[in-house]
């Protein structure tokens, strides 16, 4: 099976057949005991993705019948109020973007998640950020205890209508010119400061002194927060630092991908330093992946000249590099878990005490014996 968790391929399953209209409106669903035979899994995978396709608006459900196909030409709040909750079960709602749904961090945040959601007794919904419509439905219904955003995803849940029931950001990213945008949510995310001073003690424990913050992901604030971390940690262990840093050029739509001019440009500006740095933190896998076959074409021997630490430990991004370089875990599926524990915090009425923030500790992930991917 995918890496993805269970839950998600039954509901990525139905939502296929949904939109390549095998299961036209009104259409019933395979029942509960039929998709569990097909993904060999108990109800509790198959009950969460038709609660994720219920939030989403795609089906309701009928007490006694079963699932149906919803008709996209009424609104999903006249399907909806056709389900009942009998258990009276709560719901955490965890809506994501399309581009979002085989994020490996998002999979790390939702086994996180999943864990405290069955230990509290509640039921964590995925939905779709796609067709908010069924969302603020469950809300209205009263069944929503939480809902959890993550990354840029926070702003179509800032309005009044929602502002009743408790949310948690995760892994927020507060682009510089965006300061004043402060959401009254609490906040679940990685320790960048931590990722910073792991990267640098990593560098200076290894020997190297002489050491480079290079980051290229323009309009990625995630990676420009690691360096204070990585400056401080640097300077205390008596290395010297030398910052690239290119977040603040608005030079694309997005972190990624990075034009290959900007990569080149930054490496040909690391190579171009003296003496040049023996020790490299680039704060993103995605970057790292770009940025180590240039040096090495430019004759860099990376690994023995030039030791580079990488972060968010992608395993399917880094098994292209020999040298496989160590990477920051940031530690999601903890980030999870202490959000749901957060959570269930709020949903005992706790409203009193301002937003929290909390941050989860990163965990270096080396690469393998001799630093190659085999």
């Amino acid at each position: 099976m995918s890496l993805k968790s269970k839950h998600l391929l039954i509901a990525d399953y139905l939502r296929r057949q949904i939109a390549e209209n095998q299961l036209p409106p009104r259409h019933m669903l395979e029942s509960e005991a039929e998709l569990c035979e097909r993904f060999s899994v108990s109800r509790g995978p198959v009950r969460q993705a038709l609660l994720s396709l219920e939030g989403e608006g795609r089906i309701y459900r009928v007490p006694g019948r079963g699932s149906f196909v919803a008709d996209p030409a009424e609104t999903p709040a006249s399907t909806l109020t056709r389900t009942e909750n009998p258990q009276g079960t709560r719901l955490w709602v965890f809506p994501v973007g399309e581009s979002s749904s085989t994020s490996h961090m998002l999979e790390g945040l939702l086994r996180g998640i999943e864990q405290k959601a069955a230990e509290y007794g509640v039921a964590l919904v995925v939905g779709s950020l796609s067709n908010p419509g069924g969302i603020r439905s469950l809300v209205q219904r009263g069944d929503v205890a939480g809902i959890f955003t993550w990354a840029s995803d926070a702003s179509g849940f800032d309005d009044e209508f929602f502002s009743s029931v408790p949310k948690i950001w995760l892994m927020n990213r507060r682009r510089p010119w965006e300061h004043n945008w402060e959401l009254p949510w609490d906040v679940v995310s990685s320790d960048n400061d931590a990722i910073g001073g792991m990267a640098a003690r990593y560098l200076v424990e290894n020997g190297q002194t002489n050491l480079a913050f290079l980051n290229l992901a323009v309009e990625d604030p995630s990676a420009t927060n690691r360096l204070p971390g990585f400056l401080y940690t640097a300077h205390t262990l008596g290395a010297r630092v030398t910052v690239i840093d290119d977040s603040g050029r608005n030079a694309c739509e997005g972190p990624y991908p990075i034009p290959p001019k900007l990569v080149q440009d930054g490496v040909d500006r690391l190579l171009a330093l003296k003496p040049r740095p023996t020790g490299v933190f680039i704060p993103s896998d995605t970057m790292t992946v770009m940025i180590q076959p240039l040096l090495q074409k430019r004759g860099v021997k990376v690994g023995e000249e030039m030791l580079i630490i990488s972060c968010n430990n992608y395993e399917s991004v880094l098994a292209v590099l020999d040298p496989r370089p160590a990477s920051i875990d940031m530690n999601c599926e903890e980030i999870g878990r202490r959000a749901g524990d957060l959570m269930a915090y709020r949903m005992q009425g706790k409203s009193a005490l301002p937003p929290l923030t909390i941050c989860a500790p990163p965990r270096l992930a080396l690469p393998p014996a001799g630093g190659k991917n085999r």
